[in-house]
């Protein structure tokens, strides 16, 4: 991985971190709406945080339609 993917993906772990304190009784959705660069960062990541949290993630990459 590239030097940004390296930052990127910590920041996002730290992200998730943020948002997953605390002891949830149930799993939830998680959406996210990432750039297209973040695709192969996300797809790294999303197994990890789903493993860990018992949350799943949906991710959309791109931008919405103006």
């Amino acid at each position: 991985m590239t030097r940004i993917s390296l930052l990127l993906g910590a920041g996002i772990i730290a992200a998730f971190g943020l948002v997953s304190t605390g002891e949830i009784a149930h799993a939830a959705e998680v959406k996210v709406l990432a750039s297209v660069a973040l695709n192969s960062a996300l797809d790294d990541l999303t197994s990890v945080y789903e493993k860990e949290t018992g949350n799943k993630l949906s991710i959309g990459y791109g931008c919405p339609p103006i």
